[in-house]
């Protein structure tokens, strides 16, 4: 078969270059919703214990989860820097995923430290069971609400 046809212009290049599901960002990204799943579920069973009878053994696997948050936060992090210098090529939808991700990092950040904050702190002010409502409000929940519209206009938008 002659495929003397096939465009040799740097747009095909281009297009064959883009990450897939094959990719090591992606495999990356994969790989990591493991931790992820684990940390979110020490995290639910640590505040469940610490609202029960097992204060002790729900801070531990509250600060366990949260430390796993951190590291998966760092690997994210990374991971958008290093895709920076691919966005150019990367579809108009993939643009907006793009920016959407990067104006929700320092919000992450900013919440992930509150938990931080929150489980290996010792100050009353970011006390998991009684934080100060303002610090709260500013450090976790506007930023949860900013993450979740900005994450549900661009899906709405694609």
């Amino acid at each position: 078969m002659n495929n003397s046809f096939l465009p040799t212009s740097g747009i095909a290049n281009i297009v064959t270059k883009r990450a897939t599901a094959n990719s090591r960002r992606s495999r990356i990204i994969q790989i990591a919703q493991l931790p992820t799943m684990i940390a979110l579920i020490l995290c639910i069973a640590g505040g469940t214990d610490e609202a029960g009878s097992e204060v002790s053994e729900g801070q531990k696997l509250t600060k366990i989860g949260i430390a796993i948050f951190a590291v998966i936060y760092v690997l994210l992090f990374a991971l958008s820097v290093i895709t920076m210098k691919d966005v150019g090529n990367a579809p108009r939808e993939d643009k907006r995923i793009y920016i959407v991700i990067l104006i929700a990092l320092p919000l992450i950040a900013v919440r992930l430290l509150w938990s931080i904050l929150s489980a290996f702190g010792h100050s009353s002010d970011f006390s998991l069971n009684s934080p100060k409502p303002l610090i709260q409000l500013f450090m976790a929940t506007v930023e949860e609400f900013i993450v979740v519209v900005c994450y549900t206009t661009v899906g709405l938008l694609i």
